[in-house]
């Protein structure tokens, strides 16, 4: 029983830190993209 919540607690964990890496990412790509597509409408 302790064993699978400790399990539970540490797949959280590691989709949560997952998450917020995949945001940053996301969010990176945004800015990072954003004056590409601006130059391209010109």
């Amino acid at each position: 029983m302790v064993r699978s919540f400790k399990m539970q607690v540490r797949q959280a964990w590691v989709s949560k830190t997952l998450g917020q890496n995949l945001g940053h990412r996301l969010d990176f790509l945004r800015v990072s993209a954003y004056p590409l597509l601006r130059a391209k409408k010109k």
